[in-house]
């Protein structure tokens, strides 16, 4: 067991640490959600961590890091932390990835060795005639953003948000009129692994939507309540019937969802005559993970909690034109 200060955050799937004797990379990309928890400046206890390449160590999958108010006497370390950080860095951006125009452009059907991506969404488990198949959308590190066929043993393989290095697929079609139809197929070779440490780095700036802002929230809209369709997120009507579902729906098939709008100063946006620039976005609890309690009151509060804190939200943009939140993260 390690007792150790969280020092600082590198992103979401990693930190510093440090302890009297060093400083280290807390790996946690491979860790349950509620192991992530861990604040800067707090002191912590690792149960049964392992040591990983280099200076960095692994949390064990069963244990999340326990809060102590035991704490070390530690020296200034901050030329130690601002040498990992360079290294850290340096051994990412020498890293070469193949990137999804460079498949536009190889014929169809082409074998494709190795891809390493940020998934951004993921469909049902879809059923047809010749087997089950899950469609998932994906960006490389460059930002363009493709799809790919899960197949029979890679189903749910893929997590949304997270980065995975791909090898042994096929380029399906791509159709004259629209090459952004192109879609990447598992085979029976094909293995799927998840991104290290310098793919986080690499893809810190790829976001999980069409864009991001940040910002201050200074509002939010009316909270609207209703049941809607875990597969689809689809607001179900009177009689409990999905629009895009073609059979009536089993109690654990429905959820209990909510809308709202957040109103958020852009801070990066020129400030003009009519003062900064206030976007309006539309959000939906399954961007919310940390906000899904319910009755409406507790929703209400734990959203109002964050009015007047800047956060970044990553968001879609709908054939209305509305911003459709993706992601919404408290920065601050």
């Amino acid at each position: 067991m390690l007792t150790v200060k969280m020092v600082k955050s590198i992103n979401s799937q990693s930190c510093i640490i440090a302890d009297k004797s060093s400083v280290a990379i807390l790996d946690i990309h491979e860790t349950p959600d509620h192991a992530r928890n861990m604040q800067t400046g707090c002191w912590y206890k690792l149960i049964k961590c392992q040591k990983s390449d280099g200076r960095t160590i692994k949390l064990n999958k069963v244990f999340k890091p326990v809060k102590t108010q035991v704490k070390e006497d530690i020296e200034d370390m901050s030329a130690e932390i601002d040498e990992l950080e360079k290294s850290l860095s340096d051994k990412a951006s020498a890293k070469k990835y193949e990137d999804i125009q460079t498949i536009k452009n190889k014929p169809n059907q082409s074998k494709i060795e190795k891809i390493t991506v940020k998934v951004t969404s993921k469909s049902r488990v879809i059923s047809t005639g010749k087997g089950n198949y899950q469609i998932c959308n994906i960006k490389d590190a460059k930002g363009d953003t493709t799809s790919i066929n899960l197949y029979s043993n890679y189903l749910d393989k893929l997590e949304q948000y997270k980065i995975f290095t791909i090898t042994n697929l096929k380029k399906g079609e791509v159709t004259q009129n629209d090459e952004r139809k192109m879609r990447l197929h598992t085979t029976n070779f094909t293995k799927i692994e998840v991104g290290t440490m310098e793919d986080t780095i690499n893809f810190q700036h790829i976001g999980n939507g069409d864009e991001s802002i940040t910002g201050m929230v200074i509002g939010f809209g009316d909270i609207v309540v209703y049941q809607s369709c875990k597969a689809h997120f689809k607001k179900l009507d009177d009689d409990l019937k999905c629009p895009k579902c073609d059979k009536d729906l089993r109690p654990e098939e429905i959820i209990e969802d909510f809308r709202s709008e957040v109103y958020i100063e852009d801070l990066k946006a020129e400030i003009s005559d009519s003062g900064t620039e206030v976007k309006e976005i539309v959000f939906f609890k399954r961007a919310l993970d940390n906000l899904q309690d319910f009755p409406k009151t507790q929703v209400e509060k734990k959203i109002g909690d964050l009015e007047g804190k800047i956060v970044k939200i990553d968001y879609n943009i709908d054939d209305a034109g509305r911003f459709i939140a993706v992601t919404i993260e408290l920065t601050q």
